[in-house]
């Protein structure tokens, strides 16, 4: 019962390989003097460069990130040409 309770809000998102996406800023460090806070909630957007895992995505990051590339697709949000991703 517990389980089914639980999955009721998940839905399973899927991207493709050379589409864009835009990664959360959640877990990355944040240059000196900067506040969360104030801070946009994703970076981006980048290009999804190869799918290792299921639900794994390795992006095109630019090398001054100094990061691996690899991310769960919890960490991305879709990439729309229109729209810029909502800030805190």
């Amino acid at each position: 019962m517990y389980i089914k309770e639980a999955n009721k809000h998940r839905h399973h998102v899927s991207y493709q390989v050379g589409e864009k996406v835009w990664l959360s800023v959640k877990n990355l460090a944040l240059p000196e003097g900067l506040s969360a806070k104030f801070s946009a909630k994703y970076t981006g957007p980048y290009k999804i460069l190869v799918k290792p895992y299921e639900d794994v995505y390795t992006l095109e990051l630019p090398a001054e990130m100094k990061i691996h590339p690899t991310f769960h697709v919890f960490l991305l949000k879709k990439y729309h040409e229109d729209r810029q991703p909502e800030r805190k």
